[in-house]
């Protein structure tokens, strides 16, 4: 008993055009983790959609740089920035990411990924609080889950923890 994925308004900046942005439910018993692969913070694009899924054995990565939307606990539309320089960002508009308070670093190895807030991020997290999530993502990259390993911060866990996040593919410019 899967949820169909639904349509956002992104408030989206002028001229820039959507080009892909279903979201996933925020949680779906049926998704497909099984043949999820492991992230590389290395890489900053996604493969195509229309990519065929690489064979089972094969050692593929999936980027986790990107920019993704997902379902708070409460239901909120959610949008979390991860940035090749390490620092990552969410908002509840793709817009406000870039001058988003709720931001941090972070740091991915494999599948596991590290963030920390910045001093004026999420009320009772501190900078000195990091927290530890796996992440794995569907053979097509566009689906990620971060699932919660540790974290000092308690509101961050249960915000960002089992959380099904899927990647938006923005084409700005005319």
């Amino acid at each position: 008993m899967g949820c169909a994925p639904s349509r956002l308004d992104l408030g989206l900046p002028d001229g820039a055009e959507e080009v892909s942005a279903d979201v996933a439910p925020a949680v779906d018993a049926a998704a497909d983790v099984t043949r999820a692969r492991p992230l590389d913070a290395a890489a900053d694009v996604a493969p195509p959609p229309d990519a065929p899924p690489p064979p089972p054995d094969a050692a593929t990565m999936c980027p986790v740089v990107g920019t993704y939307v997902f379902r708070s606990p409460i239901g909120t539309t959610m949008y979390l920035r991860m940035r090749a320089d390490g620092m990552w960002a969410y908002a509840t508009g793709a817009a406000a990411l870039d001058r988003s308070t709720l931001s941090g670093t972070y740091t991915a190895s494999g599948d596991q990924v590290s963030i920390r807030e910045t001093g004026t991020s999420l009320e009772g997290c501190t900078s000195s609080q990091s927290g530890v999530y796996r992440m794995t993502f569907t053979p097509s990259c566009t689906i990620g889950t971060l699932s919660l390993v540790s974290d000092a911060c308690r509101l961050r866990g249960l915000l960002l923890g089992g959380r099904m996040f899927t990647r938006l593919r923005l084409r700005l410019g005319p």
